[in-house]
C-alpha cells in the first residue's frame, strides 16, 4: 500500500520557487518532519483541530461569542473574530501557551461581506515580533475593494509576517482574471509570497488553489506543504520555520531514543545482500555453537549496514486515551485514508464513492463504539 502523498500532481500548480519545495505530505510522512522547537503554523478551513503546532490557524469557523469557550484547546491560548450580523465566516488564532502574544489590532479588521482577518503579535527571543493573521474572504465578494484593503491592511512590514488563510482566489487561474492578478501583485508589492504552490481543494472536476500561507520572511529554512488529510473539503496546509525557535525545551519534555528506520528500500538491499553472501564461515564450522555465533554476526552486520540506528527526538506529552478506538478502528482509519489519497490522485465518481461508502461505514462503528464504551465504563 503506497501511503505516500508525493505521488500526488495535477496540471496546474503556482510558480515553482527554487527556495521552496512545497508538495503534498501523507500522515507518515508528516511525522518524519523534525518540529521540535521550530516555529510552525497550520491552517484549515474546518472545525477541527491539529495540536502540535506553534499557532494554529482557522478559518470559517462559524462561531459566536458563545460558542467559543466550546472550542478552546488545552495548551493552547484563542483569539477569534466572529461576524456579528451573518452566520457563517469567522477566523481563529491558537497560540501556544508557552508563547508572549498579544492581539494585533492594527492588523484585525472585520468588512461585512467581503473578509475578515484576526492578527496577533508574537515575541520570540533572537529574532524579530512575528505577526501571524488569519484571514477569509467571502467567496464572491467584491475583489477590487478586498485588494484594496488588504493592500492597506499589509503595508509597511518591518516585522516577520506570516498571513494564512481562506482567499477564495484560485492562483492557479491568475491571468483569467485582471482582479486574481492584482491580488497576487499586491501581495509581492508587500513582499508576501506564497507557500502552497499546490491544489488545495480538490474535487472530480476542479482543483483549484485558494488556500495559502504567504510570508515575508524566506531567508530561513522552511518546511512548506499540504496534508492528505479528509478532515475538510480543503486540504490542511502548514509550514515550517525551522530557524525560528519557538521556545527552549525544557529537558523533562523531549526524549531522545534510537530508532531502525527499515524503509522497504533498505530492507530489499539487506535482502539482496544476504542473497549474495557465500556462507562459507556458516557451513565450514563444525561447532553449531560457533557456526550460529557466525551467522548471527554476518546478518546483524548487514542490518546494520542498511537499517542503522538513528537518534529520533519526541516530545513528552500527555497523550488523551480514547478507549473506543481500538487497534482495528486505527487500521480502519489508515484504510479511508488511503483512499481518500486514491480518490484525489484518480477524481473518478467510482473511486469517491468507494472512499466515502468507507467512511461513513467508519464514522457509524466509532460512534457505536464510543456509545457502548461510555455506558460500560
Amino acid at each position: 500500500m503506497n501511503d505516500s502523498g508525493s505521488d500526488l500532481d495535477f496540471d496546474g500548480n503556482f510558480n515553482k520557487e527554487p527556495w521552496n519545495d512545497c508538495k503534498y505530505y501523507s500522515d507518515e510522512e508528516f511525522k518524519e518532519i523534525n518540529m521540535v522547537g521550530a516555529f510552525s503554523v497550520i491552517h484549515f478551513n474546518c472545525r477541527s483541530h491539529f495540536p502540535n503546532f506553534s499557532v494554529i490557524v482557522v478559518s470559517e469557523t462559524w462561531l459566536d461569542n458563545e460558542k467559543g469557550s466550546y472550542v478552546e484547546i488545552e495548551g493552547y491560548e484563542l483569539f477569534t473574530l466572529n461576524r456579528n450580523k451573518k452566520k457563517g465566516g469567522g477566523v481563529a488564532l491558537y497560540v501556544d501557551i508557552n508563547l508572549r502574544c498579544k492581539s494585533s489590532d492594527k492588523k484585525t479588521i472585520i468588512i461585512d461581506g467581503v473578509m475578515e482577518c484576526i492578527s496577533v503579535e508574537i515575541a520570540i527571543e533572537g529574532t524579530k515580533p512575528i505577526i501571524v493573521s488569519c484571514l477569509y474572504r467571502t467567496p464572491g465578494s467584491c475583489l477590487n475593494t478586498f485588494n484594496q484593503e488588504v493592500g492597506s491592511l499589509f503595508a509597511n512590514l518591518n516585522k516577520v509576517h506570516i498571513v494564512c488563510g481562506d482567499f477564495n482566489i484560485d492562483l492557479l487561474n491568475p491571468h483569467d482574471n485582471l482582479q486574481i492578478s492584482n491580488f497576487i501583485t499586491t501581495m509581492y508589492s508587500n513582499n508576501l509570497l506564497p507557500l502552497i504552490l499546490k491544489p488545495t481543494r480538490i474535487t472530480t472536476t476542479t482543483a483549484t488553489l485558494i488556500d495559502n500561507v504567504f510570508t515575508n520572511e524566506i531567508s530561513r529554512q522552511i518546511t512548506a506543504g499540504l496534508l492528505v488529510n479528509d478532515i475538510s473539503d480543503h486540504l490542511p496546509v502548514f509550514s515550517v520555520f525551522h530557524q525560528i525557535v519557538h521556545y527552549a525545551q525544557n529537558p523533562e519534555t523531549i526524549t531522545q531514543k534510537l530508532v531502525r528506520h527499515g524503509k522497504p528500500e533498505a530492507l530489499a538491499a539487506h535482502k539482496a545482500d544476504l542473497s549474495a553472501q557465500t556462507w562459507d564461515e556458516v557451513f565450514c564450522t563444525e561447532d553449531p555453537n560457533l557456526a550460529y555465533d557466525a551467522f548471527l554476526s554476518k546478518v546483524t552486520k548487514l542490518y546494520d549496514k542498511h537499517c542503522p540506528l538513528k537518534p529520533y527526538i519526541t516530545e513528552n506529552k500527555i497523550k488523551i486515551k480514547k478507549p473506543w478506538i481500538t487497534y482495528g478502528i486505527v487500521k480502519a482509519c489508515k484504510k479511508k485514508n488511503h483512499l481518500y489519497r486514491i480518490y484525489l490522485k484518480q477524481r473518478t465518481k467510482s473511486a469517491e464513492e468507494r472512499y466515502k461508502t468507507y467512511k461513513n461505514k467508519l464514522i457509524n462503528i466509532i460512534r457505536m463504539n464510543k456509545k457502548i464504551t461510555i455506558i460500560n465504563y
